[in-house]
């Protein structure tokens, strides 16, 4: 029968997704501490520590800058800010944070005061591991050193998709933001990450229930048999 077909998949699929989901945790978590990792080797380097000053006593952020391009290219780092004590933005690797509160308001200041920490975090329209730890230089400055390691869910998604031989996507709140590739839009080719999740009901039972959404989704033209569920790192 179609409902014993039903939890029949609902079964094999949520067994499989649950073990799946353990070992990409362990690989996530495994990213944030070589992260922290590399931010601790950083912070004990003194030509760092000499860019910083430079940046923040006298304005000049060619040193820093080349740093950091330095960084992008050797280790695990996509991006680096400097905050002042406060957490205002004094640096940004990245030309697209212009905002200098854009870290000013999150806990990474408030646990950077503890020790090197990291997190995954979603903001803008990327997923990132972040990590953030106080740093102060012989000169005197104070404040707090963020590197981050994007994470690329459509390259998740597509791993995902090999191992349970079904499509993948990834959801904050109702935005996909990550997508296997052969979830798409009218055969296009396009994936339908950056789409709005169609159900909404979904949100309260996943979120607020906490538990797995089963059904039916149209995506484009095609019908797929789905289960969702709520992966927290």
């Amino acid at each position: 029968s179609s409902f014993g077909a039903e939890q029949a998949l609902t079964e094999y699929f949520t067994t499989e997704l649950n073990t799946k989901k353990e070992s990409f945790l362990i690989v996530l978590t495994q990213r944030g501490e070589k992260l922290a990792s590399n931010l601790k080797l950083l912070l004990q380097t003194p030509d760092f520590q000499t860019a910083v000053d430079d940046a923040y006593f006298n304005q000049d952020t060619f040193a820093i800058k080349k740093y950091a391009n330095d960084l992008k290219r050797t280790i695990t780092i996509h991006n680096t800010y400097l905050l002042d004590a406060s957490g205002k933005l004094l640096f940004s690797s990245d030309p697209n944070i212009k905002d200098v509160n854009t870290f000013k308001n999150k806990n990474y200041v408030i646990s950077g005061n503890r020790a090197i920490q990291h997190q995954l975090s979603y903001y803008g329209d990327k997923l990132v591991y972040v990590a953030c730890s106080k740093v102060t230089t012989p000169q005197g400055f104070s404040g707090y050193c963020i590197v981050e390691d994007d994470i690329i869910l459509d390259e998740i998604s597509d791993n995902f998709a090999r191992m349970l031989n079904a499509e993948i996507t990834t959801y904050h709140n109702d935005l996909r933001i990550g997508a296997s590739s052969g979830s798409t839009l009218d055969g296009t080719g396009k994936r339908v990450t950056g789409t709005q999740l169609e159900d909404k009901s979904v949100l309260d039972t996943v979120y607020t229930e906490g538990k797995e959404a089963v059904g039916t989704l149209q995506i484009g033209k095609k019908n797929y048999f789905v289960i969702k569920t709520m992966t927290s790192v």
